[in-house]
């Protein structure tokens, strides 16, 4: 990479890095060589994964770092007590913010899955799954929730 490649950052680092902050694919600054394998595991990881796989890492990234920070805890580089506390925060449902959980309350869903006996020769038997968050407590509650759709 020149020196006057535009995909090179002020500090010496490759800019944009999908889903990297700025500041971290920019802090420290790196020499050509580390700068040029940097470059270069870019395109493999562009290459490696889509768009939308990118973006996931690029929010996980995020929850992760505003977790440190709400913890008070340093970002780059984390520690291994830091990354063992933040999976554990996961595991419990403590490292994520997330409103739609503060919102609504759990729900109690019931499948129910109905498959025709005894079809008709010209054609496959129905085969029918429904999810629905009303109560079945017996086998009439559910013919009559499939029934509404029938």
């Amino acid at each position: 990479m020149s020196d006057d490649d535009p995909r090179q950052g002020d500090s010496g680092t490759p800019a944009n890095f999908p889903g990297v902050p700025a500041s971290v694919s920019q802090s420290p600054p790196l020499s050509p060589h580390l700068a040029r394998l940097a470059d270069r595991a870019r395109t493999y990881v562009e290459a490696a994964s889509s768009l939308n796989t990118r973006r996931a890492y690029a929010a996980d990234w995020r929850q992760f770092t505003g977790w440190c920070r709400r913890q008070g805890l340093e970002v780059v580089p984390p520690s291994p007590q830091t990354i063992g506390l933040y999976i554990t925060a996961c595991a419990s449902g403590a490292a994520t913010r997330d409103r739609k959980r503060k919102r609504y309350r759990p729900q109690l869903l019931t499948y129910i899955h109905a498959l025709e006996i005894d079809p008709p020769v010209d054609r496959p038997p129905i085969d029918w799954k429904l999810v629905t968050n009303l109560s079945v407590g017996d086998l009439a509650a559910a013919v009559e929730k499939l029934a509404w759709y029938a």
